[in-house]
């Protein structure tokens, strides 16, 4: 998936890191283990229609096959080797990752006759219909999906082989001290922070974000990125609003939108269990079956689930 792939292509695919090993996933792993969201969805049939987030260590967690060995060395040299560094090519190799490993998974993403069935059971007709139609339009939707990625993944490309930043927007954000979760992910967002309608999934084009989170010297950042100038300004002016982009409103934006999301063990063993569930509820937004009928609603119930943490720094660039 680099670039410039097959050309200079070296050595077996590797299975490469969505969120950063050696920096956000050790900071908050404990014995070299975290809680991890990603994947449940597969887990939907033996957990009976839940998603629950699963121990995992740090070195599989958020892991994907898509870059040759040299290429993912290489690549990714500068975001993976050392202290992490806000400027645009880093967080472009970010935001560039999030969306090979998107594709990846639309590409693998079926909703197969186990997981109807899960759907089916205990429903009336009436509602198994709605929900196998709901896993017929996600099937379709991937397929869509892959076409939007992987135009945006060569888009993605050719800023980096430019150098030319101006079809992108970046803004930053980082905590005075580490968040207990940590993520990465390429998501089509229904709503803003703050509850502002974006898009709805059966439009035409759908409005892309790429968020990462990095660690900065014991310190939480998140890093939003998109070929969508107006939709960076309009999340943009959220993060902002130290009322709304509080870390609590952030992690429940996060669930609403990702999978790919890991927490410590010890904060989530902790969290009280109406808390847990307010945030599995808004992991179910857009899956064919269980999640709240009202998602916006669901959102805005803005239960805290984090205390409130003063923000060191942020900027757009």
């Amino acid at each position: 998936m680099h670039p410039n792939a097959p050309s200079d292509c070296a050595g077996k695919i590797v299975e490469a890191h969505t969120i950063q090993k050696s920096g956000p996933l050790r900071a908050i792993a404990k014995n070299g283990e975290v809680y991890s969201l990603r994947g449940a969805i597969n887990r939907l049939v033996e957990n009976h229609g839940q998603l629950i987030p699963q121990k995992r260590g740090i070195a599989t967690v958020s892991t994907f096959p898509g870059f040759c060995g040299k290429h993912d060395n290489d690549f990714f040299g500068p975001i993976e080797n050392g202290d992490f560094e806000i400027n645009g090519t880093n967080c472009l190799l970010l935001h560039y990752r999030n969306v090979c490993s998107e594709f990846h998974a639309k590409t693998s993403m079926q909703f197969g006759d186990a997981l109807l069935g899960a759907i089916d059971s205990g429903r009336d007709i009436f509602a198994q219909m709605d929900a196998q139609q709901f896993a017929s339009d996600m099937n379709f939707g991937a397929s869509l999906a892959q076409q939007e990625l992987a135009a945006d993944r060569a888009a993605l490309g050719e800023i980096w082989k430019s150098g030319d930043f101006s079809k992108i927007s970046f803004y930053f954000i980082e905590f005075e001290r580490q968040l207990p979760f940590v993520t990465s992910f390429s998501a089509t967002p229904k709503f803003s922070l703050s509850g502002i309608h974006i898009q709805d999934w059966s439009e035409e084009v759908l409005r892309k974000v790429s968020v990462s989170s990095v660690n900065l010297g014991g310190r939480s950042g998140l890093i939003f990125s998109s070929l969508d100038h107006d939709l960076m300004r309009g999340l943009a002016r959220d993060l902002e609003n130290r009322s709304v982009g509080t870390p609590s409103n952030l992690l429940r934006w996060v669930m609403a939108n990702a999978e790919n999301v890991a927490f410590e063990i010890e904060w989530w063993d902790r969290l009280a269990d109406r808390r847990k569930r307010h945030l599995l509820d808004l992991a179910m937004i857009g899956l064919p079956f269980g999640g709240p009928d009202d998602e916006l609603g669901a959102y805005m119930a803005a239960v805290e689930v984090l205390p409130p943490i003063g923000v060191a720094r942020s900027f757009a660039f």
